[in-house]
């Protein structure tokens, strides 16, 4: 197990905020397996679907770099450490890089 070396207590709202396009990242993820497993990839549908999780994933994607930024950077920028957001507690844990 990683050594936690701080844990950093990020606002409720931002928290959400990534967890819920996490979510809607997941969810078009999951559409867009299910769909190719199904051969339903040259329909409206998937075409949708795939538009939309690249839509999401640009936003958690770009909302990750900039909680990095806010609360990571300063402190552990550039240090052999790895970082983790947990929703359920709004805190961001830094744990020992491999």
């Amino acid at each position: 197990m990683k050594k936690v070396l701080d844990k950093i207590v990020v606002p409720e709202e931002l928290s959400t905020y990534i967890e819920s396009l996490d979510y809607e990242v997941q969810a078009r993820k999951s559409l867009i397996t299910f769909a190719m497993t199904k051969g339903l990839v040259n329909t409206e549908a998937f075409n949708k679907y795939h538009t939309e999780y690249r839509e999401f994933f640009m936003q958690f994607e770009t909302a990750k770099q900039e909680l990095y930024k806010k609360f990571v950077e300063e402190k552990w920028g550039g240090k052999n450490v790895n970082w983790t957001l947990y929703y359920s507690d709004h805190c961001i844990e830094i744990t020992e890089g491999v």
